[in-house]
């Protein structure tokens, strides 16, 4: 699977799970306006007996949200890690940086030869200084 294949997959996989966990969280939100509209009432006076189970069962319900929030990030990361998708794009991953390795390695030595022939370059100029001046003493 070409890597942008690959890429868009897994960013599908992502988006899936976003939109759910967004669409938790607005139902959180939700429950938690309802438990605030419960908790002010107007004008101020102490909550009824129904209104406490009431405020209990939403609080419930958000926790049960948390918990499927919780299980949808489990599943998120489960999907991502059974992926072709996801296998594939580490393969193309591990074999671009076998190639780079390889490439750093001819690089260096490259590197090597040039200082190399930088010193034998030096030794050929200290040759050419030492022969400017016995040519100077024999003249």
């Amino acid at each position: 699977m070409p890597s942008q294949e690959a890429l868009d997959a897994i960013q599908a996989i992502v988006a899936k799970c976003s939109a759910a966990q967004a669409d938790l969280d607005n139902q959180r939100s939700a429950l938690e306006d309802q438990i605030q509209t419960i908790e002010s009432p107007n004008p101020p006076r102490g909550l009824t007996d129904a209104e406490l189970a009431q405020i209990d069962k939403l609080n419930a319900a958000i926790d049960a949200l948390s918990d499927l929030d919780d299980q949808l990030s489990v599943d998120e990361a489960e999907q991502l890690n059974d992926s072709d998708a996801a296998k594939s794009l580490a393969d193309d991953i591990k074999s671009s940086n076998g190639k780079l390795k390889d490439a750093i390695a001819a690089v260096q030595k490259t590197a090597q030869r040039l200082q190399d022939l930088a010193k034998f370059i030096q030794q050929i100029d200290g040759i050419a200084q030492n022969l400017i001046k016995l040519s100077t003493l024999l003249a």
